[in-house]
């Protein structure tokens, strides 16, 4: 599970007000945990997780799948909830489901993931 930020862009990422936006390729780790449903508000717990200090953030509010390579394996962020007053929330880590693009079904537990990556689209400041 590492993050490796695209170097395209200056400094890895592109900033647009007081947001800044990185295309980072994270790779997937050596045996998958099967997602657990959180009680909302609550996050799911298992999964993967991808850091904001990974992505060079502090805070990740939004990200968004482009898939593998591969295109065995796509994937869904469990992006912060909004707080109680409409405004978006951030966290330092979001839950991360992988997901088999040709069942739609998530990926099952122990899964070796390493040799994968995906690319993600990070939202956060």
């Amino acid at each position: 599970m590492a993050e490796r930020v695209l170097q395209g862009w200056a400094g890895g990422g592109q900033t647009f007000g007081d947001r800044r936006v990185v295309i980072t390729q994270h790779t997937g780790p050596a045996s998958y945990t099967v997602i657990t449903p959180g009680t909302a508000p609550a996050q799911p717990t298992g999964g993967d997780a991808i850091s904001a200090k990974a992505c060079g953030l502090s805070f990740i509010e939004a990200i968004f799948v482009a898939g593998d390579s591969s295109g065995k394996y796509s994937g869904y962020a469990f992006n912060p909830q909004p707080g109680t007053t409409g405004i978006g929330a951030a966290a330092t880590s979001v839950p991360f489901q992988w997901i088999v693009s040709a069942t739609g079904a998530e990926v099952t537990g122990t899964t070796n993931l390493s040799t994968f990556y995906l690319t993600l689209i990070v939202f956060g400041f």
